[in-house]
């Protein structure tokens, strides 16, 4: 989605990634883009990351939880399934 507002006059792009150091994200900053640390999982890291923005996308995943041994371990515990677990994980993100 970025790469349609990235070159469109009067948009600013700000990614927000767990490591801005990776080669990912420093392929957006060679496209202009800012890039900004910041966690689903810990909003106190998105508050900075979102100040001053207009719009926000946001991108969550529910297989990289699905596996995790903290959602099987947590699904074992609540009498659930992992897909039960990584959608709620999933969905708090999106929240």
């Amino acid at each position: 989605m970025a790469d349609v507002f990235i070159n469109l006059p009067g948009w600013k792009i700000r990614g927000i990634t767990r490591d801005p150091t990776k080669p990912s994200s420093k392929a957006w900053i060679d496209k202009g883009a800012e890039v900004v640390a910041g966690d689903l999982n810990d909003v106190e890291t998105l508050k900075p990351a979102f100040k001053g923005a207009n719009v926000i996308f946001g991108a969550t995943d529910f297989w990289q939880y699905l596996s995790l041994p903290s959602t099987i371990a947590r699904a074992a515990k609540e009498g659930r399934t992992n897909n039960e677990v990584a959608a709620d994980i999933e969905t708090t993100q999106g929240e």
